[in-house]
């Protein structure tokens, strides 16, 4: 499964992401990343997965195995469907900025 940080990574601190010639349309302004920010989305992330194994042995271990694949699937529908909402530029719409929204959204697919 693809993870933001896929994006993230293409929409890296570069001239024609920060500051772009030409404005494309609908998709302005686009995501402007530093490297220093992708790092710290990969040790969130991994971060985030710990707690998820920890969260699993804890609560989920009594319950069965059906119940919990169904329930963590549903979830991570709609996980996934943050990378639309990011990529429709949306959460800027909602008043969202790009770092805190890749943030949340990188920190959840881990842990579910």
């Amino acid at each position: 499964q693809p993870q933001l940080i896929v994006l993230f990574k293409f929409y890296k601190e570069t001239d024609d992401n920060c500051s772009p010639a030409e404005p494309i349309p609908g998709l302005h302004p686009l995501p402007c990343f530093s490297s220093d920010f992708v790092g710290m989305l990969d040790l969130g992330a991994e971060i985030a997965f710990l707690l998820g194994l920890v969260v699993y042995a804890e609560v989920f271990s009594g319950l069965s195995y059906r119940s919990i694949y169904y329930a963590l699937q549903s979830l991570l529908v709609v996980v996934n469907l943050l990378d639309l909402f990011w990529v429709s530029r949306l959460n800027l719409a909602a008043g969202l900025p790009d770092a805190l929204f890749a943030l949340g959204a990188e920190l959840m697919q881990p842990l579910i």
